[in-house]
């Protein structure tokens, strides 16, 4: 009798850890949030053991062993007699196996894990203090554990994304219409196709590029500027093939009354990208060039048009 109250003692604290993994762990932003409010005592402590996310989950791993060993060893003295009937040894230890995963994993694990899935706030505001307290306790050997984690990660680098832009798609193709309207699903195809787009497939064409000649004087050049309104425009020498510079209108403001400025002056370095570059790496090199504006050229060094 005290063999199966124990058990079921110590199968409690294995669900109470359980759950307290998948609580703790799921909680969003906006779950965080809710949590100050609802429960604003016990959301300092979720914070302070979030705060140290490898600590916590070596705290709770440590708990979660020490418990299992415990509900075996207990079981297999306990129940020991319950399976004396049993002739042949290997069968009755196969039975205890089978019996024990089976309460441990039920009882211990899933239901546990799935009531704390689907009240992460609820669950979380009422373990905090507990596992704030066995944190404290197991701390002798969650810390080295967590060094010692931390140590092995250096070691071995970091994790590179696994994920191919083929599968996000497959992933975004399974998202259930009825989750997402039609504008949030098209934002997330854009997101999943950005890296994996040419520079060509986004750029404005060469025939959509308006451009000026560096030999036109500034009396020419400045009604054409004010009617099309770009804030860059691509300067050309004899041709739209050799692109020479950029020129921010925001420059000429200082001289829009000197009709005779040598406007060619500031005319700035272009930046020439090829037609297959990936998005993704030309926002980086927008980013780190503080560049708002490129010159697409195909195989052969010409125009094929631009892109902002």
């Amino acid at each position: 009798m005290f063999g199966i109250f124990g058990i079921s003692i110590l199968l409690f604290c294995c669900a109470m850890v359980a759950a307290a993994e998948v609580a703790l762990f799921s909680l969003s932003s906006q779950n965080l949030k809710d949590l100050s409010i609802q429960h604003p005592s016990q959301s300092n402590v979720v914070e302070n053991l979030l705060a140290k996310p490898k600590k916590l989950l070596a705290t709770i791993l440590v708990a979660n062993n020490f418990l299992h060993i415990a509900i075996v060893l207990l079981f297999s003295f306990s129940l020991d007699k319950l399976f004396s009937t049993i002739a042949s040894p290997v069968i009755k230890f196969v039975v205890e196996v089978v019996l024990v995963t089976f309460l441990i994993l039920l009882f211990g694990e899933v239901l546990p894990k799935v009531y704390a899935s689907r009240n992460n706030i609820k669950f979380a505001s009422f373990i905090a203090i507990p596992i704030s307290i066995l944190d404290k306790i197991l701390s002798p050997i969650s810390l080295p554990m967590r060094s010692i984690t931390v140590f092995i990660q250096q070691k071995l680098g970091k994790q590179k994304n696994s994920f191919s832009i083929d599968q996000l798609s497959q992933a975004l193709e399974l998202t259930s219409t009825d989750d997402t309207s039609s504008e949030e699903q098209k934002i997330l195809e854009g997101i999943v196709s950005f890296g994996n787009t040419d520079t060509k497939q986004v750029m404005s064409p060469r025939i959509d590029v308006f451009a000026l000649e560096i030999d036109q004087t500034f009396a020419e050049i400045y009604p054409k500027i004010v009617q099309r309104g770009y804030s860059r425009i691509p300067i050309f020498k004899d041709n739209i093939d050799s692109i020479v510079g950029i020129l921010f209108v925001k420059d000429l403001l200082p001289y829009i009354h000197n009709t005779e400025f040598e406007w060619k002056t500031l005319v700035r370095e272009p930046f020439f990208v090829p037609e297959n570059k990936k998005l993704d790496n030309l926002l980086k090199d927008f980013q780190s060039m503080k560049s708002h504006l490129a010159i697409v050229v195909d195989e052969y060094g010409g125009t094929s048009g631009l892109v902002s």
